[in-house]
């Protein structure tokens, strides 16, 4: 990622790949876990980010709040940007097809992560 941010290349494939893949994870994830309703759901998400090293919470309304990322010491803003693909797609697995806007993120600066998860008019 960090080498076509250098490069000044189009990164919508990129994106578009991390989103399709970390989608397919999120939906086997909520499978394998029997999620049977957005509260479900919302407790594995903070799970399964919490195994990876990141403090997640989550509410059903689909407020995301990140107050510990171990990922912020070594990402840029930009590769932040890119990487929230992958977390879009797999809140999109897990909770319910929708997407991801960062309100704010620590990389940019700080004190935590804000974000939306918007899901489709269907619910999850």
């Amino acid at each position: 990622v960090d080498g076509a941010l250098a490069e000044g290349r189009d990164l919508a494939p990129v994106e578009q790949e991390l989103r399709r893949r970390a989608l397919d994870f999120g939906l086997s994830l909520r499978k394998t876990f029997r999620v049977r309703g957005r509260g479900d759901a919302v407790r594995l998400l903070g799970l399964a980010y919490r195994a990876i090293g990141i403090d997640l919470r989550a509410d059903e309304a689909g407020g995301i709040l990140v107050r510990e990322c171990l990922f912020s010491r070594f990402y840029t803003p930009e590769t932040c940007r890119v990487i929230a693909s992958l977390d879009e797609g797999i809140m999109a697995g897990i909770l319910g097809e929708g997407g991801l806007e960062f309100e704010g993120r620590i990389t940019e600066g700080r004190d935590v992560c804000r974000a939306v998860f918007r899901f489709r008019e269907s619910g999850a």
